[in-house]
């Protein structure tokens, strides 16, 4: 397996037609900025036809982990698998510890955590490794 990581400004690299159709021609591509930002940049950026992308978030105290992965058929990609997650635990009757994890209420929980310079952008839970790796098979 061929491994190809690349660490720099995603933002930027959407924006050129030439490293994204580089980036798309990946077997998936793996969004572990933990970045809303990020996050927003591939829902606009991707087009139709794309690799599957897999995303992960970790709560406050890393005891749970919410993933998607979006394949070229989902209707859109991490940040719309994470709202459609939302509505989906707040219609089961298990779902209320994901809801209180990743969607808190409290005052004390909905304050930003901010990472270690060189992270992610300030988010609500805790940091993962600021990259995002493509594999190739």
């Amino acid at each position: 397996m061929e491994i190809s990581a690349h660490h720099t400004n995603l933002l930027v690299l959407l924006k050129d037609e030439e490293k994204l159709t580089e980036l798309m021609s990946a077997d998936v591509i793996i969004d572990a900025s933990a970045s809303t930002n990020v996050a927003t940049g591939l829902e606009h950026h991707c087009p139709k036809k794309h690799p599957p992308v897999l995303s992960m978030n970790l709560g406050h105290n890393a005891d749970l982990a919410m993933m998607t992965l979006a394949t070229d058929n989902a209707p859109g990609l991490s940040l719309d698998l994470d709202r459609r997650s939302k509505i989906a635990f707040a219609n089961s009757t298990k779902g209320q510890a994901f809801l209180e994890e990743f969607w808190p209420l409290g005052d004390d929980r909905r304050k930003l955590f901010q990472p270690e310079p060189g992270c992610s952008s300030p988010r609500s839970v805790a940091p993962s490794p600021t990259c995002l790796d493509s594999l190739r098979g």
